[in-house]
């Protein structure tokens, strides 16, 4: 029993001992599984985190994608409203180089115009130079014929001078004798006076006689002469006055006389003798008087033959410098047509003078003889002479050559002024026509990146292009180089040439107008890695392009922000080329108002010289020398 009983405690003991560690190792295996499942309970919370993470990650790239989405759909709607705009600013600008091109048509009309008018203004040229020549030989007669009766006058004049000296030496010599005859007659007072008396009188006779033999002498030599000066006449009337003097006042000696006989006859005699030497001396006087006025005369001749050379000098000088000059296209005929009208009047006015001097000379060489004309006192003979109506021709001619001098020196000024107007005005179209011509290259680069050119390797031609390559992620299609291109692959063209390929190219199964195609790839990408290439783009510094050439358009280059094209961008472009094109139209329309107000003007001031000149002769209105330059120098600037 005891043995059992020990066998007994023993495996009790065992037994405890083996319950014991196996309540140790449940109780290792709790631990473990706690903290195993603690851990496990952490990781998934923290898987779970990760994936909400994610969960919030991925909704975020969604509605930003989405957004992207919106954001280039926009775009696009943007981009052809845009589109039409420049296909319509296109179709306007195509009608402007349409006009340009029909005015420049007109401007090679009016070149042809301007030779014709060239031409005949060289024909009118030649024909006044002949009326000139014909002019100057008959200027030139009427001065050599002036000259002789300015010769034939001093001849007379001279000859009076003599005629004079030898009176006064005549009437010096009877004073002599006069004295001699009263110192020996002193004694007998009767006898004296009436010697002295009869002497007087006989020498009163015989001055009057020689008055009047004088007077006749010099009116024959100013018939002979050709003299009619107002001064010979004057001489004559005022000797005539002298001897009707002479006889009233020995009318009074003798009532004197005869009234008082016992007055000394020498003391009278003394009295007439003082009145000869003052009439001598009167017509000494008179004499130096006609000779001044006939160096005045010759003076005011030189100064008008001086007058006429410097005249000769200008319009050499304006007749010189007309071949560099252009005329107004527009009116030239009517300008041509009217200096012949002017050139025929002149030709008449010239020919109705010939006929005036003709017969002129006919009355003066059958005018009446010297003893037809009646002598009376106070008489007028300038009729019979023809020395005024000479030096009225001489002055008519003169005048008509000074006036025709001055219609072409102000024809010639209106012609440069108007051809320099022309000259500017052609330049500034032809700038505009320019600047019309590469501003719209210029213009449908909306933002950097524009392009117009014809893909030769896309089945439907493209007008319009957005990227760097042939297929960009906007799905653009451009020239594999990435600068416009023609008809053949990598041959730049022009603005003018791009345009006409895209009009050529465009045909009626184009969703949209013709000549623009905006090929906008909207399809949503479905993978991430689709996504994430909508916002990628080729590391490295971006390129700057080179410069392009005239007519052409800059290369294509990706735009740098991720979203794309910012449309307030595109906004303001599209609104500095609409306020471009509205300062072309502006300033053409200026240039317009420009050239018809200087018409307008150039009108008025033609209305204001007609109404200014006289009727008969009737000259074209000129520009005014102040506004033309004025008008030219605004030109310039602008």
């Amino acid at each position: 029993v005891s043995t059992s009983g020990t066998a007994t405690d023993g495996e009790v003991v065992r037994l405890q001992l083996l319950l014991q560690s196996r309540d140790k190792h449940l109780d290792e295996l709790s631990s473990r599984g706690h903290h195993g499942s603690q851990n496990e309970l952490a990781e998934a919370k923290y898987e779970a985190d990760v994936l909400r993470h994610q969960v919030r990650v991925l909704k975020e790239e969604v509605n930003e994608r989405t957004e992207e989405i919106d954001r280039n759909l926009n775009c696009e709607r943007n981009l052809r409203a845009e589109g039409f705009t420049l296909k319509g600013q296109i179709e306007k600008l195509e009608a402007q180089s349409q006009d340009d091109a029909q005015l420049s048509a007109r401007f090679a009309e009016t070149a042809v115009l301007w030779e014709d008018g060239k031409q005949q203004m060289a024909h009118l040229e030649q024909q006044l130079a002949e009326e000139r020549g014909i002019s100057r030989r008959e200027f030139t007669d009427l001065s050599t014929e002036s000259q002789r009766t300015v010769a034939a006058k001093e001849q007379v004049i001279r000859h009076q001078t003599t005629t004079i000296e030898s009176l006064t030496v005549e009437l010096k010599e009877k004073q002599a004798e006069i004295d001699k005859l009263v110192r020996l007659l002193g004694s007998d007072p009767s006898f004296a006076e009436s010697r002295d008396k009869e002497s007087l009188h006989k020498q009163l006779k015989a001055k009057e006689s020689k008055i009047a033999k004088q007077s006749e002498r010099l009116q024959a030599q100013g018939i002979d002469g050709n003299v009619g000066a107002e001064g010979q006449a004057e001489e004559l009337s005022t000797a005539r006055r002298d001897r009707e003097q002479m006889r009233q006042r020995l009318a009074d000696l003798e009532d004197a006389t005869k009234s008082q006989p016992k007055v000394a006859s020498h003391a009278d005699a003394e009295r007439r003798l003082i009145a000869q030497e003052t009439k001598m001396r009167e017509v000494d006087r008179q004499a130096h008087e006609l000779k001044t006025q006939a160096e005045s005369e010759r003076q005011e001749k030189d100064n008008l033959i001086r007058e006429l050379s410097a005249l000769r000098g200008r319009m050499a000088q304006g007749a010189s410098s007309s071949g560099n000059l252009e005329t107004e296209n527009d009116r030239l005929s009517k300008e041509l047509e009217e200096k012949c009208g002017h050139l025929e009047a002149y030709a008449q006015e010239v020919k109705r003078l010939r006929e005036e001097k003709a017969k002129e000379v006919v009355a003066a060489e059958w005018a009446p003889a010297p003893e037809a004309v009646e002598k009376q006192p106070g008489s007028d003979f300038s009729m019979v002479t023809s020395l005024p109506g000479l030096q009225r021709k001489l002055q008519r001619l003169e005048e008509t050559d000074r006036n025709l001098g001055r219609e072409v020196l102000y024809h010639l000024q209106e012609r440069e002024a108007k051809i320099e107007s022309l000259n500017s005005t052609i330049a500034l179209l032809r700038a505009t026509v320019d600047d019309l011509r590469e501003r719209p290259a210029q213009q449908l680069a909306v933002f950097p990146g524009v392009d117009v050119g014809v893909r030769t390797d896309a089945p439907t031609p493209v007008g319009v292009g957005i990227g760097t390559e042939a297929t960009s992620t906007m799905g653009v299609a451009v020239g594999t180089d990435g600068w416009p291109v023609g008809v053949g692959r990598g041959v730049p063209v022009g603005t003018d040439a791009a345009l006409a390929g895209m009009a050529r190219a465009a045909g009626p199964d184009q969703p949209y107008p013709a000549g623009v195609d905006m090929a906008i790839n909207t399809s949503v990408p479905q993978s991430p890695a689709d996504m994430s290439s909508m916002g990628q783009y080729p590391a490295g510094p971006s390129q700057i392009p080179p410069p392009s050439p005239r007519g052409q358009l800059p290369p294509i280059r990706r735009p740098p922000s991720r979203e794309g094209s910012d449309p307030a961008v595109l906004a303001h472009e599209l609104q500095e080329l609409r306020r471009q094109h509205a300062e072309q139209r502006a300033e053409l329309e200026s240039l317009r108002a420009q050239q018809q107000q200087q018409e307008q003007q150039k009108q008025q001031q033609q209305q204001q010289q007609q109404r200014s000149e006289p009727p008969a002769r009737s000259t074209p209105a000129l520009a005014s020398s102040a506004q033309d330059p004025a008008m030219l120098r605004e030109l310039q600037e602008l």
